[in-house]
């Protein structure tokens, strides 16, 4: 089992709320929805969670100085672990702490030490190899990011030090909620090898047609249910990419 902690823009923060993402994986990279706890190594304070079908979890807790955790599950009467260790003396964390269709609102956090020195920094917004969003701030701080001129999909923020080295990226995601979808099929049920005959429409906002290329697959439930995760078009260009980079979350 594949099962790993990812806190947000790359450690926690003491002082303020933190989110962690937790992971589970089979061999075959297929999600699994399990029950886990995490667990504070000083006073046992545990957090329960449970990863849900694309085998994501979130937990949210307010960071404690010099405080370590550990995360666990269990799975086929296996126990399965993973450490997160304390924030670093020098730590920053860029993080996501309100989001609407159109606005996120993002958080330069510092660990204790800059804190008390409140050093200049820069976000940098990316996507598609353009730059659409820079800013620059003082100590910890927060700003509105506008999303309009954005395109849709994976957008990456940066956060430099004062040194221009690269400190902490969070990655979110833009949907495009202008655009409708219709697919009508002339029967419901088919045999195997059967011909399946469907409508497509793609609509905008206004219900005006527009062109579009798309891809189209049909299988039964049970080959969809038991697919390997990798071969999931939403894992392959969402989810991959974003937890190599240990910057997602969702």
């Amino acid at each position: 089992v594949q099962f790993h902690c990812y806190p947000e823009g790359g450690s926690i923060i003491s002082g303020v709320t933190n989110k962690i993402i937790v992971t589970a994986f089979d061999a075959d990279g297929k999600p699994l929805e399990v029950e886990g706890k995490l667990t504070n190594l000083i006073d046992t304070v545990a957090i329960r969670f449970r990863t849900n079908k694309w085998g994501l979890a979130a937990i949210t807790l307010m960071g404690i100085k010099n405080r370590k955790y550990v995360a666990s599950m269990q799975y086929q009467g296996q126990k399965y672990s993973e450490e997160i260790p304390a924030s670093p003396a020098v730590a920053w964390q860029l993080s996501v702490v309100e989001r609407s269709a159109n606005m996120i609102k993002l958080r330069v956090s510092l660990s204790d030490s800059l804190y008390k020195i409140k050093p200049d920094s820069y976000v940098i917004g990316v996507a598609g190899g353009r730059i659409f969003f820079a800013a620059n701030g003082k100590g910890m701080y927060e700003m509105n990011v506008p999303l309009n001129n954005f395109p849709i999909g994976v957008a990456t923020f940066k956060l430099y030090d004062e040194q221009k080295q690269l400190v902490s990226n969070r990655a979110v995601y833009k949907q495009e909620e202008s655009v409708s979808v219709s697919i009508a099929t002339n029967q419901k049920v088919y045999d195997a090898r059967e011909w399946v005959k469907m409508d497509v429409n793609v609509n905008d906002y206004s219900g005006k047609p527009i062109a579009s290329r798309f891809s189209v697959s049909v299988t039964d439930d049970a080959y969809e249910l038991n697919a390997p995760y990798d071969s999931l078009i939403r894992a392959r260009l969402l989810l991959k990419n974003w937890l190599g980079n240990k910057s997602f979350c969702p």
